[in-house]
């Protein structure tokens, strides 16, 4: 996989309780790595896209830390053999192979599932 250029995110709540990270071409189970960008530590959460709409639980991680983001089958042996990823922008969509998200802690409000947006 190369990712090289990874995008950058709009920043997301932290306290979102459902992060959408994306929308793959696949229906089986895969895993979505968060990489920080900081550390290099490495967290990776299970998902089964649901109309190729990736969803997971809001991971526990730092605010105002930058993480790399990508996408693979379970079924893959290697990590880096990462899925296509498409993202709303700008009205439209964009295809990448990871993206760069941080997460911000906002004022307040009710933050149910948020969508990652380039």
């Amino acid at each position: 996989m190369s990712c090289e250029n990874c995008p950058k995110a709009l920043p997301v709540p932290i306290c979102a309780e459902n992060l959408n990270v994306g929308e793959v071409s696949t229906a089986n189970p895969v895993y979505v790595y968060f990489e920080s960008i900081g550390t290099g530590r490495l967290n990776r959460y299970e998902a089964t896209p649901l109309a190729g709409i990736v969803t997971i639980n809001t991971p526990e991680l730092a605010a105002h830390t930058s993480y790399k983001i990508w996408i693979t089958e379970q079924s893959s042996e290697q990590q880096s053999e990462g899925l296509t990823i498409t993202l709303p922008e700008d009205g439209g969509t964009t295809d990448v192979d990871c993206y760069l998200l941080r997460f911000s802690k906002p004022q307040a409000g009710n933050y149910t599932t948020i969508r990652v947006e380039l």
